[in-house]
């Protein structure tokens, strides 16, 4: 118990959050700053208020919400463009006054360091904004506003200061001289602010325009059913969290050593992330259109499978790591035995990385095939099935097909990818070669085909359905065949033949697909394993009398 608490305590009272507090409360910048910053709000305040009293509306209740109004947005601007300078340089201020290898060297945690410099950066923003608590009171003494409206402008502020904090912590780690610090913070932080802005700006309008209007204390966020909980609150908060989780996550692989283990924390922040994101987007859909008709929910169900597979690509790049580990990771997996070895795929490695691909992806795409058959499309949609029903009347359950068939269809390119991954990672030195490498991989076989066909398309040649047989190279034309088959009357209509049969393009995507990629995998699979002798062989060769004199 004893030791929980002294760890606990090590993360909230950090000895850099210490030392950054002492250094900066024994000079004069920080205390000029302040004062200048306050100076500037009460005069802002004061004119508002002589100016609106005169000139204006004398009616108290106005100039309360007026006074207000002007706080939060002056508060916000604070919070925006001021606070992050602190940020920016916590930690190549450290590189500058060359104490960054001594920091590097104590028992602190590359973790325990980045939260150190956030938390010091963030106790400079909470002084700021408590400091400035005085001066928005004088808003009560002309009344219009509520303790609750005072709250909730705080606690917005206090989570825009968390986020922006703790991006400007992570530019820090990631360049070499305060001046690109601050040119790289200030440049990325407009996309940003620009991507919250829509909800940020819409809060903040809409705070202004209920204290105009004296509706003082209504500020309450006011949800009809548990839908909307989701969509304005949920969806939010998760997009919110995982900003900060993936900053936080990349902060720290950026101190790490380029022998530690970068990989698992990632593998987990992904698996958390669309695991989540599924939930809700599944949830939404099925209490969200209930009352839509039968395309519109089968057109939903499309875009959730294809947004799945936009996030499934972005995994790709765990396949793309390095094939070989350093001893101390090798040493590490190997000790995985047992139950632990279904832990491996969370080690760093390409080929740990290409099985982690597949199977969260497909457990994924595969958990969500009966939510949105059943809980999307209807239990209607689960009926008996017809392969060739009357042209222009497809039953819903031969339209209700195509969802697990398109799940099979990304899925099966994902283990494509995957296994292009893993040769790529033992064909170039670097992995970020071998994920750019995959990258055009990527583009090329999406757009290619695709290009190809709709090039026959536009010159309509008579012939041009053999041209569909492109299908069977390219996602989107396989997905569309298989959509387009399902809605104008079955699973078959467009095929060729094959040993006497007709077949679908989709299913020989789907096998071509696997089969690429299993080759590829093994083929990677006996490079790695040339690799990693070379790698064991290499230091006891060197080491032997008489080699390298």
């Amino acid at each position: 118990m004893g030791q929980a608490l002294a760890r606990a305590s090590r993360w909230v009272a950090t000895p850099i959050l210490v030392k950054e507090l002492r250094a900066t409360f024994r000079g004069w910048r920080f205390f000029a700053a302040h004062s200048v910053i306050l100076s500037v709000f009460a005069l802002i305040l004061l004119i508002t208020l002589v100016v609106w009293m005169t000139e204006i509306d004398p009616n108290p209740s106005t100039i309360g919400r007026v006074v207000f109004a002007m706080f939060i947005v002056f508060q916000a601007v604070l919070v925006a463009l001021v606070l992050p300078a602190f940020g920016c340089t916590s930690v190549v201020g450290e590189k500058e006054r060359k104490s960054f290898d001594l920091l590097l060297t104590t028992t602190l945690s590359p973790a325990e360091i980045v939260w150190g410099k956030f938390t010091a950066t963030m106790a400079y923003s909470a002084l700021f904004l408590i400091s400035t608590l005085p001066l928005v009171t004088v808003a009560f003494l002309f009344g219009g506003i509520s303790l609750f409206d005072l709250g909730a402008a705080y606690l917005y502020l206090f989570a825009c200061s968390v986020l922006l904090n703790l991006y400007a912590v992570f530019i820090s780690t990631t360049v070499q001289t305060s001046q690109r610090a601050v040119v790289a913070c200030y440049l990325f932080l407009a996309p940003l602010v620009v991507g919250l802005g829509g909800w940020a700006v819409g809060l903040t309008l809409r705070y202004i325009e209920r204290l105009f209007n004296g509706r003082a204390g209504e500020l309450t966020v006011e949800f009809e059913d548990a839908l909307d909980v989701v969509l304005r609150a949920g969806l939010p908060g998760f997009g919110y969290l995982a900003l900060l989780g993936f900053f936080f996550l990349s902060a720290t692989n950026r101190l790490k050593s380029p022998t530690a283990n970068h990989s698992t924390s990632f593998r987990i922040y992904y698996l958390i992330l669309v695991a989540g994101l599924a939930t809700m987007s599944i949830w939404v859909l099925e209490h969200g259109m209930r009352e839509a008709s039968f395309s519109d929910r089968r057109s939903a169900c499309l875009v959730y499978l294809c947004v799945a597979g936009a996030l499934g690509v972005f995994s790709m790049v765990f396949s793309a790591e390095d094939p070989v580990l350093p001893l101390r990771l090798r040493s590490q997996v190997a000790r995985m035995t047992g139950a632990w070895r279904l832990l491996r795929p969370f080690m760093p490695g390409s080929v740990n990385g290409a099985v982690y691909c597949v199977l969260v992806n497909g457990l994924v795409l595969g958990a969500s095939v009966t939510p949105l058959w059943l809980g999307v499309l209807g239990p209607e949609s689960f009926g008996s099935y017809t392969p060739q029903p009357p042209l222009g009347e497809p039953t819903m359950a031969s339209q209700a097909l195509a969802i697990p068939f398109t799940a099979a269809c990304i899925l099966s390119f994902l283990v494509f990818l995957a296994g292009a991954g893993v040769l790529f990672s033992t064909l170039f030195k670097k992995s970020s070669t071998a994920k750019g490498i995959l990258g055009v991989l990527l583009l090329g076989s999406l757009l290619v085909p695709l290009i190809g066909w709709l090039v026959v398309e536009l010159g309509r040649e008579p012939d041009s359905q053999r041209f569909y047989g492109m299908a069977i190279l390219n996602l989107p034309l396989a997905v569309t065949s298989l959509w387009d088959g399902m809605g104008q009357g079955g699973i078959f209509d467009w095929q060729f033949q094959a040993l006497g049969r007709d077949v679908p393009y989709a299913a020989v995507f789907c096998g071509i697909h696997v089969a690429l990629g299993a080759g590829l995998y093994l083929l990677g699979l006996l490079r790695r394993r040339r690799l990693t002798r070379l790698a064991e062989v290499g230091p006891s060769v060197l080491a032997t009398p008489g080699i390298g004199t």
